[in-house]
């Protein structure tokens, strides 16, 4: 995957991710596994031209698969716009998931 793309996504992310949300921080390595399947599915839906409303029900499946709430994942997105750096961590981790995926290894914890 293309290395921009992602930066790209995270970047509308967390832009996206100022409004709203109490609740409690996701572990950076947890916030990377679940932000690299949004990608992949943001990414099927607009292969498959999904409307809004299919895309809202499919992210919303992603957060429950994982066992977290919208809040959860706004908080943390907050968290991350604190600093830069973690923003960083997270997006090189998240590069290597989608990696690690796209060459046929599942990505390890």
């Amino acid at each position: 995957m293309n290395r921009r793309i992602v930066i790209v996504a995270v970047l509308i992310a967390a832009g996206c991710g100022r409004i709203g949300g109490r609740g409690s921080v996701m572990p950076e390595k947890q916030f990377a596994r679940v932000y690299a399947q949004l990608l992949t599915m943001g990414q099927r839906g607009r292969a498959e031209g999904w409307d809004s409303v299919r895309t809202h029900q499919a992210a919303d499946s992603v957060l429950r698969g994982a066992g977290i709430g919208r809040d959860e994942y706004r908080a943390t997105v907050e968290w991350l716009n604190e600093d830069v750096t973690r923003w960083t961590r997270v997006s090189e981790e998240t590069v290597r998931i989608l990696e690690e995926r796209s060459a046929g290894r599942p990505a390890g914890p």
